[in-house]
């Protein structure tokens, strides 16, 4: 007979999933979403203006201004962010920089039905000659497709690692995402009702971990195992307490992003898919 304990935790796990899951399914049906993310490298002086907006034939989606470079600490390289909703359809992304001169660039922005979620990400440098929009890079998510399956090996405890086995399910084969040689992660843990937090990697950028591997595809039926690592030396990051976790993974079809290069401007286009993985311990 299942003791009070055994049922009580077993109650909270069906009420965590169940709260999971509606929150989940609400935002992969709602309303297709936009984030702009505007970043600068160090060294960024000259420029006082940036005009970013999304446009149709019938509608500015979205446009804004930035003007406050020199209102933020020197070693500030993250500036702003911001979401927009969007509909299906074809854009113009237009980006403009004001220094001494202006510098603009256009692109598109197609968004079909496939399409849960696009990310933008602008980043500003400067040589030895001018600042300048180093580059923008367009992160198409496409809608939950199920094409990865989750297992452990063992059960999940404080003390083990986030490792997870991962099976391809699909007729397709997929690359990790940011890094293509791996399949690396984010651990999610609840911290309030349906809060979540970011709990590892805290760099967001951790294809730092390895950056000579070569691109490895886990093909159709293949296995491998997918991790959080740890920021100082990607080893997997070990369960610390008890809690409801989720681990996400990112993965494309891509084995590299299509690149266009505009004037000094790199242009990123990549699609990646995203599957989480629920749990408890």
């Amino acid at each position: 007979m299942a003791s009070n304990k055994d049922v009580s935790i077993n109650t909270m796990r069906q009420i965590f999933i169940l709260v999971f899951t509606f929150i989940f399914v609400y935002h992969a049906n709602a309303q297709i979403q936009v984030t702009v993310n505007l970043a600068r490298d160090s060294g960024v002086k000259r420029t006082e203006h940036l005009y970013f907006s999304i446009s149709s034939k019938k509608e500015v989606v979205y446009n804004f201004h930035y003007d406050k470079f020199s209102n933020v600490s020197p070693t500030s390289t993250d500036l702003y962010q911001h979401n927009a909703p969007v509909h299906e359809g074809n854009y113009k992304l237009s980006v403009s920089l004001e220094k001494e001169e202006k510098e603009s660039i256009l692109d598109s922005l197609i968004i079909d039905g496939s399409i849960a979620r696009v990310e933008i990400f602008i980043l500003v440098s400067t040589d030895y000659s001018s600042d300048y929009i180093k580059e923008i890079k367009l992160l198409y998510f496409k809608k939950t497709a199920n094409n990865i399956k989750f297992s452990i090996n063992d059960t999940l405890k404080v003390g083990s690692k986030a490792s997870f086995r991962i099976q391809n399910q699909s007729d397709k084969s997929f690359v990790g995402y940011p890094n293509n040689g791996f399949f690396f992660g984010t651990l999610y843990e609840n911290i309030h009702n349906d809060s979540w937090t970011q709990h590892y990697p805290i760099n967001l950028n951790y294809n730092y971990c390895d950056t000579i591997s070569k691109s490895k595809s886990l093909l159709k039926g293949q296995q491998t195992i997918a991790w959080t690592p740890n920021d100082n030396d990607c080893s997997e990051y070990v369960f610390v307490k008890n809690g409801n976790y989720f681990f996400q993974l990112l993965y494309s079809e891509q084995n590299t992003p299509t690149a266009i290069r505009r004037n000094r401007t790199n242009i990123i286009i990549l699609t990646v898919y995203r599957e989480i993985f629920l749990f408890t311990i």
